[in-house]
């Protein structure tokens, strides 16, 4: 049951990720930010729900956000490093 609500904290982050113009998992995402962002709070509300649930009102609460708070943090690193082992995706002009 516990990995329920990560599963849907980190779907809640990957979503909010996307939706933001300097990622670069997936071209074209910024374009759907609006209907990512939706994706997104729905998502957050289902991992609050479950992990409230499971753990208790307050406890379920800040698991629920401290999942969704490490896949935000994570993510840009994550891009970071994947731009970073596929030289040919990073602009020339950038690089000194």
């Amino acid at each position: 049951m516990t990995a329920l609500y990560i599963i849907a904290a980190a779907l809640a982050g990957i979503c909010f990720y996307l939706s933001t113009p300097h990622q670069g998992f997936v071209e074209g995402a910024a374009a759907q930010a609006r209907a990512l962002c939706g994706l997104g709070v729905v998502f957050t509300a289902l991992a609050v729900m479950l992990a409230e649930r499971i753990l208790g009102a307050w406890p379920g609460v800040f698991a629920a956000l401290t999942a969704l708070m490490l896949t935000c943090v994570l993510l840009p690193y994550c891009d970071a490093w994947r731009k970073r082992s596929h030289p040919h995706s990073v602009d020339p002009s950038n690089v000194e």
